[in-house]
């Protein structure tokens, strides 16, 4: 005796085909929770299937959506990407910052030190020197140089 199997179609069915690339048979899913269906897809789409939603219309299914899991994985890598970018861009902008606030301060710093010690010469007396060696002026002989 054959058992008895509902076949009533009801319109909450849905199921998913999905394809990897290199790969030449289909894989299919079929379930009437909606978010499951999703959930499957959006595994099946990250691991880099192109990935079918339908919904069941009566007897026929009608397309919901397509998820294409390399273009999804190159829009991804390109977000990191951009992201990793501007947050180099950030920082390599604060170091420039930082590094001019730090010349500035030091140049002005050494500005500073330099005008101190040019006053404190300039109000100390002449140091009287000693003649040592050589007391008569160097002069040039016929030609031959500095004696």
């Amino acid at each position: 005796m054959s058992r008895h199997r509902d076949t009533t179609r009801n319109g909450t069915a849905y199921r998913i085909t999905a394809l990897w690339p290199g790969l030449t048979t289909n894989v299919g899913f079929r379930h009437s929770d909606r978010k499951h269906i999703y959930a499957k897809a959006r595994k099946w789409a990250a691991s880099g299937a192109v990935v079918v939603i339908e919904r069941a219309r009566g007897y026929e299914w009608q397309h919901e959506r397509t998820l294409d899991g390399p273009a999804v994985a190159a829009e991804a890598r390109a977000r990191v990407e951009a992201e990793e970018a501007d947050r180099r861009r950030a920082v390599e902008e604060q170091l420039a910052a930082d590094t001019a606030r730090f010349v500035s301060r030091v140049l002005t710093e050494h500005a500073e030190d330099e005008h101190e010690r040019h006053a404190r010469l300039m109000q100390s007396p002449p140091v009287p020197r000693r003649a040592e060696g050589r007391t008569t002026a160097a002069h040039v002989v016929a030609r031959r140089g500095v004696r």
